[in-house]
């Protein structure tokens, strides 16, 4: 019979966190494709953010946060450049998505468990992740190219820089996402087991055990007094 208590261990969680962390600082170190876009070219797509994402999912956001801090660190000893400010623009990126991510997850639970089945819960997370990324990095990234590179204040050069920003923000966001929803789909396909114990498949857990309830006090009632 498959256990079907979530990842909640202490040494599971810790076991968790060091390896998609060491999987995030490897993948950074090894994988990263600059954006082919003409006065962008010192952003990078960054393939560590897949990693966060997918720790977050399978176990939960303090396993994802600490992947995304590892993933940080990591960051700061690589050629970039920005030092110092890229780390820890991506880190704000990475931690602003899954925050969004978040909350998507609790309008998931919360609002539509009963409702809708994983894939509601994916679209959720992605909307309200993507979106908390753009809105939030938007203002930092001003501050930065104002106060940082010190660039002119004026809607000529700053209105260009955000809106490109903006954009590749969005993109790097749909891929980090994506990609995890798509490998974790593909794992619980493949072992019942992970997907019956996985952060993301709480409401789905929740969900079968109302039914459960409910079948039993239906079934209560329909026996003889």
């Amino acid at each position: 019979m498959t256990d079907r208590e979530p990842f909640k261990s202490k040494t599971v969680l810790a076991a968790g966190a060091a390896v998609f962390g060491a999987l995030a600082a490897a993948t950074t170190w090894l994988v990263q494709v600059p954006y082919p876009v003409p006065g962008f070219e010192f952003l990078r797509f960054d393939a560590a953010e897949v990693i966060d994402a997918t720790a977050f999912l399978i176990f939960g956001p303090e396993v994802g946060f600490l992947a995304a801090l590892v993933h940080w660190l990591t960051l700061n000893f690589l050629p970039t450049a920005l030092p110092v400010y890229g780390p820890l623009l991506k880190f704000l990126a990475v931690t602003t998505m899954l925050l969004g991510m978040l909350v998507g997850y609790w309008a998931y639970t919360h609002l539509l468990t009963g409702r809708t089945g994983m894939n509601g819960g994916f679209t959720l997370m992605g909307v309200f992740g993507l979106t908390s990324r753009v809105l939030i990095l938007t203002p930092v990234n001003y501050l930065v190219l104002v106060y940082v590179f010190n660039a002119p204040n004026t809607a000529a050069v700053v209105n260009p820089y955000l809106i490109g920003i903006g954009i590749f923000n969005a993109i790097h966001a749909v891929i980090s996402m994506v990609v995890p929803f798509i490998v974790t789909g593909a794992l619980f396909r493949a072992s019942p087991e992970l997907k019956a114990k996985a952060w993301i498949t709480g409401p789905l857990r929740l969900r079968s055990a109302m039914r459960s309830s409910i079948a039993r006090r239906n079934g209560n009632k329909s026996l003889p007094q």
